[in-house]
């Protein structure tokens, strides 16, 4: 619509495991929709947290030393222009 930035967009995330009993993969997500993610080519849940502004991507139970493919599907929502923010940021679970 007029004045909508709205776009579609993939992206592919490497992650190495560093941590014991780490479950989630959480993305500072700002004003994209998570369309679909996926963790070394398998459908993953996801858990949005409106307050913060991101989402957990379960990963699983890996192993410390794994290294993880993570495919997120995004569409951008929002009406204005981003400023410097151009993709994820990974934080803290």
């Amino acid at each position: 619509g007029v004045g909508s930035r709205e776009y579609v967009g993939r992206n592919t995330i490497r992650v190495r495991i560093d941590s014991a009993d780490t479950k989630v993969v959480a993305l500072d997500i700002r004003d994209l929709r998570i369309d679909s993610a996926f963790v070394n080519g398998v459908l993953a849940g996801r858990n949005y947290k409106p307050t913060t502004g991101s989402v957990d991507i379960n990963v699983g139970t890996p192993s410390v030393g794994d290294t993880l493919t993570i495919v997120v599907h995004y569409t951008n929502v929002s009406l204005t222009n981003p400023g410097d923010f151009n993709g994820f940021v990974a934080v803290p679970a």
